[in-house]
């Protein structure tokens, strides 16, 4: 019987009254992450999963999840806000976007949507995509370091091992009081079966499999 591992954290963002100071546009901190180690039943496996930051030269952060276990894995992420009415949430695909409207907060996402050559995707994602909490998935398997080792002078076998960016920015309209918002960010990881999954319903059969 086929035992698969699945590994889950949760990340709270919590929006600093340096936000405020900075005024619209500012950008929302995101807080590291830390999962643990699980291994098969049957045979020795590690799946570790967390979440990293990337610092850019304007200061903001792009949040990607990377995989440091041994083991290749499949990841999904959701994005949860409260504060405010999900009808007031918008998501741009668009990275040159600086500005939310009154009363609404800006998800700047990149990618993610139903374009072919976006990496996160929803479950019967349309375009252009309007905010949910549902899951994304992201559709490439994620190498583990058994299959991508770390190798100082081979910066790309690290960068194997990382999603691209889910949520890039976050800007708040006029209006929005940046100290009622709260983006929560859960994901997931489960141990990948063979046979590659590049498509959302693919991945989830492998989260749905019984453990």
């Amino acid at each position: 019987m086929k035992h698969f591992i699945k590994a889950q954290a949760k990340f709270l963002i919590t929006v600093l009254t340096l936000v405020v100071l900075l005024g619209v546009g500012a950008t929302v901190a995101y807080l590291q992450s830390t999962t643990g180690t699980l291994t098969n039943t049957f045979e020795m496996v590690e799946l570790d999963t967390r979440i990293e930051e990337t610092v850019n030269p304007d200061g903001t952060k792009n949040v990607v999840i990377a995989n440091t276990g041994k083991s290749n894995a499949y990841v999904r992420a959701r994005i949860m806000v409260s504060g405010i009415a999900p009808k007031n949430v918008e998501i741009t695909t668009d990275s040159t976007r600086t500005q939310a409207e009154a009363g609404k907060i800006l998800l700047v996402m990149p990618n993610a949507g139903a374009e072919a050559d976006k990496k996160w995707k929803r479950l019967n994602e349309t375009a252009p995509a309007t905010y949910s909490d549902d899951w994304y998935y992201f559709c490439e398997k994620l190498p583990g370091t058994d299959e991508a080792p770390d190798d100082p002078a081979n910066s790309d076998q690290a960068k194997r091992r990382k999603t691209s960016a889910l949520l890039e920015k976050v800007y708040f309209g006029d209006d929005v009081n940046p100290n009622e918002i709260t983006i929560t960010i859960t994901h997931e990881s489960v141990l990948a079966v063979p046979g590659d999954k590049n498509d959302p319903a693919g991945i989830k059969k492998v989260f749905d499999a019984p453990k």
